[in-house]
């Protein structure tokens, strides 16, 4: 488990790149990264770099300001495991993410037999520019069923009064990602949602889920049953990718049934 968390105000943390995983080295076990206190960083991976991961990937994010976030590896290896990433704004500073993946970065991901699909869970933050089922990239292939939950709640931060967000453009090489506008105590806003990739296939189904959960449950606090206020999506929602196959279904839900 790596846990990352800036001790005071004074003591920040400048960092490009985090990996759960390693670099071209083989990790047996499962990878699970925890943010504490985190101002910023530029790009988050769940998995490594260039290497294997044995297990499981669980990836929470609950504070700080993320170009990108990938569940996946970056340039390549096999996960031989299940990856599901959190957001939940439980920490001291804001979440706003530019893009939001729930694979890897030009890295293929393929779902190991008996092992659970690709999985998103964006519960509470302040703002997200888009987020995606898959991975980035023609090589990051899905082989499997990526699921995009969408099921919102207040987050620790949004209520403080004195601050508004007022949204940001980040330019990457592949175009610009456009950060929402946020108000004080209000949900967290996205731009668009896609459940596949970003110029990456999945060969198999994607599933995009808005509204459909009553409460919610944290796993980074004890907090649980928590009401389900809705979903902020300013944009399109797409089941399927962004210049991008999905070989199966391409499926959005929206509200209870």
């Amino acid at each position: 488990v790596a846990f990352l968390d800036e001790a005071d105000d004074q003591c920040l943390l400048h960092i490009d790149d985090v990996y759960g995983g390693g670099n071209a080295a083989y990790m047996e076990g499962n990878a699970q990264i925890k943010l504490g206190c985190i101002t910023s960083l530029a790009v988050i991976y769940g998995g490594s770099k260039r290497a294997n991961v044995g297990g499981d990937i669980v990836l929470n994010i609950t504070s700080g300001h993320f170009d990108r976030i990938f569940g996946g590896n970056n340039e390549s290896g096999l996960i031989n495991g299940s990856i599901t990433v959190n957001i939940e704004e439980t920490g001291c500073h804001p979440i706003t993410i530019g893009e939001l993946y729930g694979c890897g970065n030009q890295a293929p991901y393929i779902t190991p037999a008996g092992k659970a699909d690709p999985t998103v869970n964006v519960k509470s933050f302040t703002s997200i520019g888009r987020i995606f089922g898959g991975g980035l990239g023609e090589g990051a292939v899905v082989t499997g069923n990526p699921t995009v939950n969408i099921n919102e709640v207040v987050g620790k931060n949004a209520s403080y009064s004195p601050w508004e967000y007022p949204g940001k453009t980040i330019t990457f090489s592949e175009g610009n990602v456009t950060l929402p506008e946020h108000t004080a105590g209000a949900i967290g806003v996205i731009g668009e949602v896609f459940g596949g990739g970003n110029a990456a296939d999945v060969k198999g189904n994607t599933t995009v889920n808005i509204g459909t959960a009553e409460t919610v449950d944290y796993v980074s606090t004890a907090e649980k049953g928590i009401k389900v206020e809705g979903a902020n999506i300013l944009g399109n929602v797409y089941g399927g990718g962004n210049n991008a196959d999905v070989s199966g279904n391409a499926n959005v839900v929206v509200g209870r049934n």
